[in-house]
């Protein structure tokens, strides 16, 4: 599984400012670390969508297929 990256000022820029984790439903902020699924392109807190994982293997919002190899980082 790739390592997570902290979001960036820049990488906000593509982001509402009413974005949230649907897992937790807290808001993405400056520093958070955070992930995507490749196979949908919904993203999430980190340890939100690897606990998720852990149980379901399905994107908690589209329940699109979702495998180890399909987690991105956002760049």
């Amino acid at each position: 599984m790739p390592s997570s990256l902290i979001l960036s000022r820049e990488s906000t820029t593509t982001m509402a400012d009413d974005d949230e984790c649907a897992i937790c439903l807290r808001n993405m902020e400056i520093g958070d670390r955070y992930r995507v699924l490749s196979v949908c392109g919904h993203w999430f807190h980190d340890h939100c969508i690897v606990t998720w994982l852990t149980k379901s293997r399905t994107c908690p919002l589209c329940r699109a297929s979702a495998t180890a190899t399909t987690i991105d980082d956002i760049v």
